[in-house]
């Protein structure tokens, strides 16, 4: 049996952000320091949709670069810097969110909780994220609302956003920093053999809070949107959020049927020949200086 091991980078954005309570965004620089670390250790780098043929395990160790969601900076910074050294990866985009149609969930509830207007008390000068302890009551009310609307259906996490955009004035389209592509930028973004689109559903949905038929609806109806801007299939798919209990046998089995080949979680492992395709193991990356970044792909590769 072959030993060859396949790793799979996880990241969101490639921005340079003025807040990122998600921890989502890697700034450029460090993007760039990331592929340049890889490439000094000798790494390979391969495309998500080869792991399923036999030619992709008879080499050694390789890495696979991916996105989720399809913010726009993964067309405009990460793209670039991808062309420049020649990595392949694979961008996974929430088709409901293209061309302004909506925030990604989390990103409006930043806006409405912590942003300028907002009437929150007047935050420390040390960036916050989600994994520290809120340090103010805006802080710890947005932290307490992305726990709970993580966890419910889309439906009612609409209902619930909604009265939320209500008690703080409406709504407003996304600012720049935190749009998600248009169908323009993600027909330019792809590069045949290089650069691909997967799905990840229409709008972000937990998979495992939704019936059967919300999951199809949302899996399908995803792939055949990208596939109608795009003019081809698609062939690779990341389940939201992801982690083991985000998604379910059924999720898996609906994947499946959609007609995609490989389908990523997002949970730490290594791909090995024997992995089930259709979850795979991706591990998530941070905005890490370069030898950071070593350190922790040493461990991971351990």
């Amino acid at each position: 049996m072959s030993t060859c091991r396949v790793l799979i980078l996880l990241y969101h954005r490639v921005a340079t952000l003025p807040s990122d309570p998600q921890l989502l965004a890697v700034r450029p620089e460090h993007f760039e320091a990331h592929l340049e670390v890889m490439r000094t250790k000798g790494m390979e780098f391969s495309r998500l949709v080869d792991l399923n043929r036999p030619e992709a395990w008879s080499a050694g160790d390789r890495v696979v670069i991916s996105f989720d969601d399809g913010y726009a900076d993964n067309a405009s910074a990460a793209a670039p810097i991808l062309v420049r050294h020649g990595v392949p990866a694979t961008f996974f985009v929430a088709s409901d969110h293209l061309d302004g149609q909506r925030w990604f969930w989390w990103d409006e509830v930043e806006a409405l909780l912590l942003g300028p207007g907002s009437g929150a008390d007047v935050p420390p000068a040390a960036p916050w994220n989600m994994l520290s302890p809120p340090r103010t009551r805006a802080q710890a009310a947005y932290r307490t609302a992305c726990l709970r609307l993580r966890a419910m259906p889309r439906a009612r996490r609409e209902r619930v956003l909604e009265n939320l955009r209500r008690s703080r004035g409406g709504s407003v389209q996304p600012p720049e920093p935190w749009r998600a592509m248009t169908s323009r930028e993600l027909r330019d973004l792809e590069r045949p053999g290089l650069l691909e689109v997967g799905g990840h559903t229409c709008g972000h949905a937990l998979l495992a809070a939704e019936s059967e038929a919300v999951q199809r609806t949302e899996i399908e109806s995803d792939k055949s949107v990208l596939e109608g801007l795009l003019g081809h299939s698609i062939h690779a798919f990341s389940y939201p959020y992801g982690a083991p209990g985000d998604f379910t046998a059924v999720s898996r089995s609906l994947a499946a049927a959609a007609g995609y080949r490989v389908a990523c979680a997002n949970h730490p492992g290594l791909v090995r020949p024997e992995t089930d395709l259709l979850s795979l193991p991706r591990n998530l990356v941070r905005d890490w200086d370069g030898p950071r970044f070593a350190a922790m792909l040493d461990a991971w590769l351990k």
